[in-house]
């Protein structure tokens, strides 16, 4: 959503979690076990779509989906929450999704 007009709208948006095995401080990709997909579902003023919605801060209704994958081997991981939006003009990767922001959670987690 870099660089778009407040009145535009964002590529399509999802959001990715990440079990990584140290801290991640930024780049190109996170590399870490995918804990799990989860793509919007965009409703009120602010949406343009299920899965787009309006710069500049605009807000919407309830988000709800989720797709679940498998926990990361047994082991101690930093979680990382991206956030990913389709451009497969500027991005590489194989879906055309690249991520354009993320957070990582205070301390590590341990999966057994």
């Amino acid at each position: 959503m870099n660089n778009l007009a407040p009145t535009a709208y964002s590529g399509s948006l999802r959001a990715t979690l990440f079990a990584v095995s140290s801290s991640f401080t930024g780049g190109n990709v996170i590399q870490g076990q995918v804990l799990g997909v989860f793509n919007p579902n965009f409703t009120g003023s602010g949406a343009q779509s299920a899965n787009q919605i309006k710069v500049g801060g605009y807000s919407t209704t309830t988000v709800i989906s989720s797709s679940v994958e498998i926990n990361p081997p047994a082991g101690q991981y930093c979680i990382v929450a991206a956030l990913d939006e389709y451009s497969p003009s500027s991005c590489s990767s194989s879906d055309g999704y690249c991520f354009v922001d993320w957070i990582q959670f205070p301390g590590p987690e341990i999966f057994k």
